[in-house]
């Protein structure tokens, strides 16, 4: 899933906006905006209303990793 997120991040050349602190708020936006695509209706509200999406892209990592601690 990450690896199919950076790509579609890095064709709309917003990549960095994950990697960066130093993005625009119109290429932050759209960088959330294909990340909320590609999650569970159920995250959507709680990654939304993240300031940048560098900080949504952390929480999914952060919940990912949980899971598969939870699995092991």
């Amino acid at each position: 899933w990450s690896l199919v997120m950076q790509v579609k991040m890095q064709v709309a050349r917003v990549w960095s906006t994950v990697t960066d602190d130093a993005a625009d708020d119109h290429e932050d936006r759209r960088a959330l905006q294909i990340i909320l695509t590609g999650v569970p209706p159920e995250m959507i509200r709680v990654l939304a209303a993240k300031d940048t999406a560098k900080k949504a892209w952390e929480t999914i990592k952060t919940l990912r990793m949980g899971s598969e601690r939870a699995r092991g």
